[in-house]
């Protein structure tokens, strides 16, 4: 809302600005209007003249008239009160003077004009973000491409390529908790800010690409030669031949229907991939506990199965403290979401959507037989 409340406060500051200019202006206008004939005898000043503006009958004093569709004053117009600005006026009619409104009315009209045409605006800005989100079917990503994150907070100042990290080879040796809860990755992309001093000195990515964990920035080759490793992660625009494959990696995992399509859970039941959830140096020892009890959660919508949680299959992965208490308070009547939440990227849509499999595979979730 921070972008919407500029735009009222410099609307705000216009109007002030266009009503002092408007006020000076027909004060100038003002102040040097006379009626047919006045100025002919001002100039001349003659006896004639003087004489016949005597015998002559009063004239009606003009009349004031503020044109509310563009609150201006019409040519003719005087008031006495004028000179003070346009908080001073008021309709007057003691001898002859005519007001068609008041500068409040004009005011609340114009503001009303005003505030119509921001909500106008509101609501255009509001469609376009949102039409990126409902109303269309957007290409589906390729199986390599899923949950993949593209890092550019710094890269194009520094004229480099962006980082294009593939969440599927790494989702295979490390736990989710072990890149967000030990070295501190957001699990909103940009968030973090990594830096490549970060990195040299150890933190983010640089506490595993280290050259002992993971291949290093650079390594010298046993001829003297460096050889930086900069395209294995500043990818982005390039045609680089990564050491794994994603296809030959995954050839013989258990196949899912979307995402990656891999069944990450199965292919970790099965043994296939190994999964590392401490760094000595980063991680902290931490004992086992014992995961809680499948909770069922009622589906509201009619003929929809109920949702079969399992703390133990997400432990595997996320841990606890990946979830609680930032993205699930602990006591579960303190939180009241649906779906909508969910494909908005919140609660379980944190991870399922961008990384875990999508929520268009609705069955892994209702998986509660129907009767």
């Amino acid at each position: 809302m921070a972008p919407l409340t500029r735009f009222f406060s410099l609307m705000s500051n216009t109007v002030r600005l266009e009503r002092w200019h408007r006020s000076l202006k027909n004060r100038v206008l003002l102040e040097n209007y006379y009626l047919p004939g006045d100025l002919k005898a001002r100039l001349l000043g003659g006896h004639q003249t003087r004489r016949r503006i005597k015998a002559s009958p009063a004239p009606r004093a003009p009349s004031v008239q503020i044109d509310l569709r563009r609150t201006a004053f019409v040519p003719g117009s005087v008031s006495p009160d004028l000179g003070r600005g346009f908080s001073s006026f008021r309709p007057t009619d003691p001898a002859g003077y005519k007001v068609e409104g008041t500068v409040e009315t004009n005011w609340r009209n114009e503001m009303m004009r005003i505030g119509l045409l921001a909500i106008a605006l509101a609501v255009v800005v509001l469609s376009q973000a949102n039409a990126d989100t409902f109303g269309t079917k957007k290409r589906t990503p390729k199986p390599s491409e899923y949950g993949n994150v593209v890092i550019d907070n710094h890269a194009a100042r520094v004229d480099s390529d962006p980082v294009v990290f593939p969440h599927w080879l790494h989702r295979a040796k490390y736990t989710c908790r072990f890149c967000h809860v030990d070295l501190g990755f957001s699990m909103t992309a940009g968030e973090t800010g990594i830096t490549d001093e970060d990195n040299r000195n150890g933190l983010y990515c640089g506490a595993c690409h280290d050259g002992t964990e993971a291949f290093a920035q650079e390594e010298t080759a046993k001829n003297g030669d460096v050889i930086q490793h900069c395209a294995r992660c500043h990818s982005g625009g390039k045609e680089v031949e990564f050491e794994h494959n994603f296809y030959d990696f995954v050839e013989a995992f258990p196949p899912a229907r979307f995402g990656n399509r891999v069944d990450w859970l199965k292919a970790e039941e099965q043994g296939l991939v190994e999964l590392k959830d401490y760094l000595e140096g980063v991680s902290i020892d931490r004992g086992s506990l014992q995961a809680p009890k499948d909770r069922k959660i009622e589906a509201e919508a009619l003929g929809m199965p109920s949702i079969i949680f399992s703390h133990e299959k997400h432990t595997v992965w996320s841990g606890c403290e990946l979830c609680h208490p930032q993205i699930f308070q602990i006591r579960k009547s303190d939180q009241v979401y649906d779906m909508q939440d969910i494909f908005d990227g919140r609660f379980c849509g944190a991870c399922h959507g961008s990384v875990a499999f999508p929520n268009t595979d609705c069955r892994r979730c209702h998986a509660e037989d129907l009767q």
